[in-house]
């Protein structure tokens, strides 16, 4: 049964009971054209706001819809916050840190996207939450020149999980620092598909692949699925990685565990040595 309010002085003069008093509250609150830019965008309405939406202080905030809670902005084909992820991500980044939820689509890129200190993107699922690409990079932005106005020493504080990112440029995901990839899917680029070039990262059941097609035309390619020689302490957990010339570069410290390697000519090429495709560690 619902809440009530017991022996609060409340329950003697209103019979309302707890769960219809807070679904009241926050229904007059989301239609208040005052409170908000349009009638229903409960995050797009407090952008002007120190912090966006919600805090978590707020008397009502368990109530609300996980999405208004914890998450600093939200990217959707049909417009929540953004269309962009992009905008998001700068948004994100201009308030000091926070959460950009990736709502199910594909989002094709006309750039590359550059990844930001303390900004975490988090899709609804591989399958559901893709990255298109388009021949560009998803890149830090310690990869950019350091002249750039947006150039920082390192990326940190970063994960990207339950996202596909697929048909990019030679190298297509750069990073230089810390991130930590959860359930990604990495797919179909032109030549490697994710690059390090320093830091320690960590990859938790993550996909790395092409198409059969593919593989046999670039058998004999120096294409990576993942390259980390200028890394150290990469780490990789339950990944799959499926039809590529070479799996995992793995340098100085870097671990791979319980991996499966499929159709690639080198599995796990380590600073020294070798590892053939039929090797699970």
């Amino acid at each position: 049964m619902p809440d009530t309010w017991g022996m609060l002085p409340k329950s003697q003069i209103d019979p309302e009971i707890i769960e219809a008093a807070i679904n009241r509250i926050v229904k007059a609150h989301n239609e208040d054209e005052t409170a908000h830019l349009g009638l229903g965008q409960s995050l797009q309405s407090h952008k002007a706001s120190e912090i966006i939406d919600h805090i978590a202080k707020s008397i009502i905030t368990h109530k609300l819809a996980e999405v208004s809670r914890f998450f600093y902005a939200i990217v959707a084909p049909t417009g929540e916050d953004f269309t962009d992820i992009q905008a998001a991500i700068d948004m994100t980044k201009a308030y000091g840190r926070g959460v950009v939820m990736i709502r199910k689509g594909i989002y094709t890129l006309t750039k590359n996207l550059v990844l930001k200190s303390n900004v975490s993107l988090e899709g609804e699922g591989e399958k559901l939450s893709q990255i298109n690409c388009n021949g560009f990079r998803v890149i830090t932005s310690s990869i950019l020149p350091e002249t750039h106005p947006e150039w920082e020493d390192g990326t940190f504080n970063v994960k990207i999980s339950g996202i596909r990112i697929y048909n990019g440029a030679d190298k297509m995901v750069q990073y230089n620092g810390e991130i930590e990839f959860e359930r990604c899917h990495f797919f179909g680029g032109a030549g490697s598909l994710v690059w390090g070039y320093g830091g320690a990262s960590t990859f938790f059941h993550c996909f790395f692949g092409n198409t059969a097609a593919w593989w046999s035309t670039n058998y004999n390619q120096e294409f990576y699925a993942f390259c980390g020689e200028d890394s150290t302490g990469d780490y990789f957990l339950d990944c799959i990685f499926y039809h590529y010339p070479i799996g995992v570069w793995i340098a100085e410290g870097g671990r791979v565990v319980n991996c499966r390697f499929n159709s690639l000519r080198i599995g796990i090429h380590e600073v020294g040595r070798y590892r053939d495709w039929e090797t699970t560690i």
